[in-house]
């Protein structure tokens, strides 16, 4: 029987563990308590904190997590069935990087992007079909301005 050492115990030891490389290459970064899964990431908080504190947003989230449903065909349907609504089944789960209403009043949804994934594509869609009173932005960096396209 071996030995089993946490990940902290072994660095507290002088072994040396190899840091996991993310399989897009982004960095995750750490910033008021809060996980951001990507520098570009971070950079758009920040953006955002101070475009709150100038008071053209308010009720800024991270991660936001929206349930998404489909339809079910038939009477019977699956086994879970979401009390959403009658034939509505829950399929998964949108978890969106920023909320926030802009200055509007409009509920604004923020994904930022570097690479548009298929599963992303789908989820985006579903979350469209599901939320059609939000506005679901994909937000990306382009030098130093902000690029924000409206997903339809």
């Amino acid at each position: 029987m071996g030995l089993r050492l946490t990940v902290h115990e072994a660095r507290t030891l002088g072994i040396k563990i190899p840091e996991r490389k993310s399989k897009y290459g982004n960095e995750p970064a750490y910033i008021d308590g809060h996980h951001l899964d990507s520098q570009i990431e971070l950079k758009r908080y920040c953006y955002l904190l101070m475009v709150e504190r100038a008071k053209k947003l308010t009720s800024l989230k991270i991660h936001p997590r929206y349930p998404l449903f489909a339809a079910v065909p038939g009477a019977a349907g699956p086994a879970v069935v979401d009390p959403a609504g009658p034939g509505l089944c829950r399929v998964g789960e949108y978890e969106a990087d920023f909320e926030y209403i802009d200055e509007a009043g409009e509920l604004v949804v923020e994904d930022c992007k570097g690479l548009v994934l298929p599963l992303y594509a789908l989820k985006a869609r579903i979350f469209r079909a599901n939320y059609p009173h939000r506005r679901l932005m994909e937000v990306r960096q382009c030098g130093r301005r902000w690029v924000s396209t409206p997903v339809d």
